[in-house]
């Protein structure tokens, strides 16, 4: 009894240890994951955002009537532009 017993133990250990192996490479697979694709996820929607909104000033620009209406829109496009150079550079350094 106390024979069969150690088998059972030891055959529970080999397959515990043998489990450990995919387990590790799992490990491995969510860090690649975590730290390299869902920031670039995040860094396309953020800049989709960015891209979509300076159009819309783009659009907003060609609609104005007067040369001082336009040039307010115009600042706010270059501010746009800017915002959207800023946050992908940051995500790149963050990345790095």
């Amino acid at each position: 009894m106390i024979g069969a017993f150690s088998a059972l133990v030891g055959l529970m250990l080999v397959i515990e240890l043998s489990a450990l192996i995919p387990l590790s490479t799992l490990f491995g697979v969510t860090d690649t994951l975590d730290h390299n694709i869902i920031p670039s996820v995040e860094l396309i929607k953020k800049l989709s955002a960015e891209i979509s909104y300076e159009r819309m000033l783009a659009i907003r620009h060609l609609n104005r009537q007067t040369i001082l209406e336009m040039d307010k829109v115009a600042g706010d496009e270059l501010e746009a532009v800017v915002s959207a150079k800023n946050t992908c550079a940051r995500t790149i350094v963050r990345q790095t």
